[in-house]
């Protein structure tokens, strides 16, 4: 999924710089200065406590649509991504 939205932003000419962390590592990395959280299906149980830390840094915070947490996926993780930024 992460090559896939990387793939696309490429494609649009949009510079972004997408990772996958771990849940475990999340809260130190989002100091990072990130422009938004981006949770995966798998692990929404978890999202309130994302929501937590990332309200205390200003980052917004998307769930994930399950079809487009997929290696074809890239296009629509993109769209998220850059609708919750308000692109």
């Amino acid at each position: 999924m992460v090559k896939a939205a990387a793939a696309e932003a490429a494609k649009r000419g949009i510079n972004a710089i997408i990772r996958a962390v771990s849940s475990g590592e999340y809260a130190d990395r989002l100091r990072e200065n990130w422009d938004v959280v981006l949770v995966a299906p798998q692990v929404r149980h978890r999202l309130a406590a994302f929501e937590e830390a990332a309200a205390k840094a200003g980052v917004p915070v998307v769930l994930l649509a399950p079809q487009a947490y997929t290696p074809l996926g890239g296009a629509a993780v993109l769209d998220q991504a850059l609708a919750a930024m308000g692109q």
